[in-house]
């Protein structure tokens, strides 16, 4: 098997891309974090009918799922705040 070391600038490359994704994760989970709360509201509207309360509350369910996948992954990755 060859043991290929990277070049500083690989290394550098492979490092940039690393941030940028994880800003681009952090962007997104900060978008997710938002649009729950905002639905979370809705789903307390009594002046709402149950239908769109009820649609919201599926929504900020599957938000929570997608945010408990987020964690997960990060925890299986050694990703920490």
């Amino acid at each position: 098997m060859l043991d290929i070391e990277p070049t500083p600038l690989e290394e550098a490359v492979l490092s940039a891309i690393d941030f940028a994704a994880g800003i681009a994760l952090s962007a997104q989970v900060q978008n997710l974090i938002d649009r729950s709360i905002e639905l979370d509201n809705k789903v307390k509207d009594r002046t709402l009918d149950k239908a769109a309360r009820a649609e919201a509350l599926r929504e900020v369910r599957d938000i929570n799922n997608q945010l408990s996948i987020v964690s997960t992954m990060c925890l299986l990755t050694g990703v920490s705040a």
